[in-house]
């Protein structure tokens, strides 16, 4: 088992020992799905369809200047290595959104799992996507409770760095 997990083995019982779920107590536990939380954001649409855009014109650019040079094979080695700088900046851009978004995102979804988690009376919330599938008997989904969640409470806007 990687040491991540064990680790997050290791806090769960922690925190049931600490408030008293163990063998004598009940402990209630949920399961939400973060990435169809993140996939069903209106937000995350638009930046997915934006990459999508802005990776387009990068490449009707590249096209263009193949084009003027008369194919391929007629392109310098200044050429190639300035489309691979100009893929390499889209991505760094792109990537750094992304995880701004995300960091944001998943902040958000952690408060809003807090809160349907007080409501609900759960105790323990597991992430189960496709990606990262966990094994668990009993458990409430709570995926679409948040998603309601989410949707009555916007997301705050990333702070800027100065």
């Amino acid at each position: 088992m990687k040491r991540t997990a064990w680790l997050g083995v290791a806090l769960g019982l922690g925190m049931m020992a600490l408030v008293g779920c163990g063998p004598t107590g009940k402990l209630t536990t949920g399961t939400v799905n973060t990435v169809s939380l993140v996939q069903s954001d209106p937000d995350y649409q638009k930046m997915a369809s934006d990459y999508a855009r802005a990776r387009v014109e990068l490449q009707k650019k590249i096209n263009n200047r193949i084009r003027e040079a008369g194919g391929p094979s007629n392109l310098s080695q200044t050429d190639l290595s300035k489309f691979r700088q100009m893929n390499a900046e889209l991505d760094k851009k792109w990537f750094t959104k992304t995880q701004e978004f995300l960091k944001t995102r998943f902040a958000h979804i952690s408060d809003a799992a807090e809160a349907v988690s007080r409501d609900k009376g759960i105790d323990l919330v597991l992430v189960d996507t496709p990606g990262y599938p966990t094994v668990e008997y009993g458990a409430v989904s709570i995926t679409q409770d948040l998603e309601l969640k989410l949707q009555q409470t916007p997301a705050k806007a990333p702070e800027k760095k100065k």
